[in-house]
């Protein structure tokens, strides 16, 4: 589902899968609640060390695993709750023009995008390097001290990802990363591996 708007509940912002009633209301309906509401403190602390899954997946994690005592009652999303790490990072700023292109193979396409400044992290981490593979929906996530490691993590990573699986990347698209990809380093390093921008 894709999100259509914003409304506000009990004085927090929540983001809606649905558009509100014409009477004006903005309640959340249950989608939107499900997809970026917020657990109880239990639940929600285990979603935030997870890196942010939804609810049913940290209670999915909690039923595979010894050592996570959560209940139903600690996963189940509060209405008017809003995660908002998870609310910015779903919100794009401009659509891509990718109808042109299909994508078939792994590796085809990889969207990227640096999100930070965060809350520092026991290891001091205060940005992340996102990387999605389109095809697969794998994702990836790298957590980086200073901005400036985002070019070297970037390419130490698609060095990695094409040793191990033997295929090459073929186009790297960013998802606010612009001045990433816009590095001189970064570009003479796809250019030099045959990757489209």
């Amino acid at each position: 589902m894709r999100p259509t708007g914003l409304g506000n509940s009990n004085e927090q912002y929540i983001l809606l899968t649905t558009k509100p009633a014409a009477s004006g209301s903005s309640a959340a309906t249950t989608s939107a609640a499900a997809a970026y509401g917020r657990a109880s403190e239990k639940g929600n602390l285990w979603h935030r060390r997870f890196c942010h899954p939804g609810n049913a997946n940290v209670a999915q994690v909690a039923k595979l695993v010894t050592g996570m005592d959560l209940t139903t009652e600690d996963t189940t999303t509060m209405l008017g709750a809003v995660c908002e790490p998870c609310v910015g990072a779903r919100m794009a700023t401009e659509v891509f023009d990718d109808a042109d292109i299909t994508i078939s193979e792994l590796l085809e396409m990889c969207r990227v995008d640096l999100i930070g400044h965060l809350t520092p992290s026991t290891g001091g981490a205060v940005h992340s390097l996102s990387l999605h593979d389109v095809s697969s929906e794998m994702r990836f996530d790298f957590l980086l001290k200073r901005k400036a490691e985002d070019s070297t993590a970037l390419r130490d990573w698609v060095t990695n990802v094409e040793l191990q699986s033997g295929r090459k990347f073929k186009i790297i698209r960013e998802d606010g990363a612009r001045k990433l990809l816009d590095h001189a380093e970064v570009r003479a390093f796809m250019q030099e591996k045959g990757i489209e921008a």
